[in-house]
């Protein structure tokens, strides 16, 4: 087989096809700062010094695809989540203390009723304004703007370079959730874990419409040319939190609708799934074939994945935390092998972290990673 571009490689794997080897596409989100020696809060908020970790980290391994690149993102993250943040560097934070999202109890179940009569765009503003006060006075709010601003346009042409030199962004280009995790973090995992059996037909109108917000910001955030992949990051609807039965009634369809939706529009669904969704498995043959591929963090049996999905949808995945973190390089290297002929033996598999690469993962674990893919694949 003649060698492969990496573009050609991922496309290959993504349509089901076997490539000349199998791609590798790290997750090195948190884990560049740590590698350049520079702050969580750095990452976040300093693009120029985020942009540079990347490319160091590029330069001492070497990958075929981007993953997941917040460099600059903390503005973002103040001004477009509703959710209450630990960011290093920010109300007393530690410059150098990993970003947390706080999970506390939020919205009450009235909150379903008020997205369907006033639509779900006006409750997002009004869950933003309430975790940021500053910005219900417009003066004080115009302070984010520039940091904003500059983050959307960075990130966009940091998404077009690397495609210019023939590195597809898998993710970096647009990111969004499906209605049932967003709710989820409007209403808190527990409480809106009841609702689905105290409140369901209130929920599915509410997701519903909140969904179909959802969907039209994966496609606005897919409009330039350069965009060719969607990040859906999901956890909440999985076999950890609720029943194979829930998730077809509650979150099935909506996957469904966004995956449908950007696959028209020649956009791959790049599924980040955390948490275990074997149980759900069997659902994702409702995904559009050879069209999706399906992000897993190491909790899911991707084996199981691999002998349900194998004729469906490309898989990706995953290299445990806790094995580039703890292990040594002769067992990375050994799950990676097993990996790459096991669930890459016939194509539709790239191999990547599971999840995101920790910070403190030991280098040469890292590199072993890497290199598995030219060793066995």
């Amino acid at each position: 087989m003649d060698r492969m571009t990496p573009r050609e490689r991922i496309e290959a794997a993504v349509s089901l096809r076997v490539p000349d080897r199998v791609p590798v596409v790290p997750n090195f989100d948190l884990y560049i700062a740590r590698h350049a020696g520079i702050t969580m809060h750095d990452l976040l908020f300093d693009f120029g010094k985020a942009e540079a970790a990347f490319e160091r980290a590029f330069a001492d391994f070497s990958w075929d695809g981007n993953h997941l690149f917040i460099g600059g993102s903390g503005p973002y993250m103040q001004l477009f989540f509703w959710q209450d943040f630990k960011l290093p560097g920010v109300d007393g934070h530690g410059e150098d203390e990993m970003p947390q999202m706080l999970e506390t109890r939020g919205e009450e179940p009235e909150i379903y009723e008020e997205i369907c009569r006033r639509g779900f765009l006006h409750v997002y503003w009004r869950m933003v304004r309430k975790c940021n006060p500053s910005l219900r006075r417009w003066k004080t709010g115009l302070r984010f703007t520039p940091g904003l601003l500059s983050y959307l346009t960075r990130s966009s042409l940091f998404v077009r370079k690397w495609e210019k030199k023939g590195i597809p962004c898998m993710t970096g280009g647009a990111l969004s959730f499906v209605a049932f995790d967003v709710l989820s973090m409007l209403r808190s995992m527990a409480d809106f874990s009841l609702d689905l059996h105290r409140h369901p037909d209130e929920v599915l109108r509410a997701l519903a419409v909140t969904n179909r917000f959802q969907v039209q910001l994966m496609l606005m955030q897919t409009k330039t040319p350069w965009t060719r992949y969607c990040h859906i990051g999901s956890a909440r609807p999985s076999g950890s939190f609720i029943s194979p039965r829930m998730f077809e009634r509650f979150a099935l369809p909506l996957f469904v609708e966004a995956a449908q939706r950007l696959t028209d529009e020649g956009i791959t669904p790049f599924l980040h799934f955390d948490s275990d969704w074997t149980l759900m498995l069997p659902y994702l043959k409702e995904l559009p074939v050879r069209r999706c591929v399906l992000y897993l963090d190491g909790t899911t049996d991707i084996f199981k994945a691999k002998e349900i999905l194998g004729n469906h949808m490309c898989i990706c995945g995953d290299v445990p935390a806790s094995l580039l973190t703890l292990g040594t390089p002769e067992e990375v290297d050994e799950y990676c092998r097993r990996l790459i002929e096991e669930v890459g033996a016939d194509g539709g598999f790239i191999l990547s972290s599971g999840c995101s690469t920790p910070p403190d993962a030991r280098p040469e674990n890292v590199r072993a990673m890497v290199e598995s893919v030219r060793k066995y694949g």
